[in-house]
């Protein structure tokens, strides 16, 4: 559930899986990159951070679960994912 996905659909950073093959093949992927490549990628990924990670934007989904939650006609939030939830 981390929002990890993130990193490569903003096209700021690599994702990989936890294995010495992977991190290899990400650092053969970032190492010849330019250093203005490697800025811009900086730069979207903190743009990513203030947009969908600050206080401002958090308490927005709070308040969208709570109203669902209090069935004050607003709909499930798009990430609430009830496929894994026990519902005996």
């Amino acid at each position: 559930g981390a929002p990890w996905q993130g990193i490569i659909d903003h096209g700021c950073g690599w994702w990989i899986a936890a294995t010495q093959n992977a991190l290899v093949d990400a650092f053969r992927e970032a190492l010849p990159k330019s250093r203005e490549a490697l800025v811009a990628m900086g730069d979207r990924g903190a743009s990513w951070m203030r947009t969908d990670f600050t206080w401002e934007s958090e308490s927005r989904l709070l308040v969208q679960t709570y109203e669902w939650l209090l069935g004050s006609g607003a709909s499930r939030p798009d990430f609430v994912n009830l496929d894994n939830v026990d519902r005996a």
